[in-house]
């Protein structure tokens, strides 16, 4: 969903404008196992996190992923996980929602 684009039916509309870094990003497939801290670090200071980081997903589950690869391996401050992400968000016709091309 680099776009935005829904992926569950559950999320009423698409959006919103956000940083993506994919779940896969946070993994060495060879070492089957999370990057080193130093490399997610390296991924969250290239995706521009810092203390206003959310992370969410359509259903809220791989938001856990990123949210530990964040807060806990690269140790960003402040990083917040919304569990209802994108389901419970677009289930409000009132809450903005913008999407287009990843930045």
């Amino acid at each position: 969903p680099r776009e935005g684009r829904r992926q569950s039916k559950r999320c009423k509309r698409d959006g919103p404008g956000a940083v993506l870094i994919e779940n896969g990003a946070f993994y060495s497939a060879a070492e089957k196992r999370f990057l080193p801290a130093d490399a997610v670090k390296a991924l969250a200071d290239q995706a521009g996190t810092g203390d206003a980081t959310i992370t969410f997903c359509n259903t809220g589950h791989l938001a856990s992923v990123s949210w530990f690869a964040l807060s806990e391996l690269a140790g960003v401050d402040g990083v917040r996980l919304y569990d209802g992400s994108m389901s419970e968000w677009t289930a409000d016709p009132a809450r903005p929602v913008k999407n287009g091309p990843a930045a």
